[in-house]
């Protein structure tokens, strides 16, 4: 029998987290392709956490994939708007 441990992380198991990011990414993914299929862009810039990049990738189709341009792989929930723009190509 396997044993599982969770993490409290900001009074919320990680297994819980896990699970409402999987939960967004696959929303979010949807609205991608949605997006894509409508024509409402041509290029994507992604920007998340490592862990949440790799669920919204596993989401997306391979289309929607190929209109990504750039990626950046790090949580900047934090930053202002002039810090989230240094982060980005010019």
């Amino acid at each position: 029998m396997p044993i599982t441990t969770t993490v409290s992380f900001l009074g919320l198991d990680t297994s819980e987290t896990d699970k409402h990011a999987k939960q967004f990414a696959e929303v979010l993914g949807d609205v991608m392709e949605r997006g894509r299929q409508e024509g409402r862009y041509d290029k994507l810039m992604l920007i998340a956490p490592p862990h949440f990049l790799g669920a919204l990738h596993d989401r997306l189709g391979e289309q929607t994939l190929k209109r990504v341009v750039g990626e950046v792989d790090n949580d900047l929930m934090t930053l202002s708007t002039a810090g989230l723009r240094s982060h980005l190509p010019a």
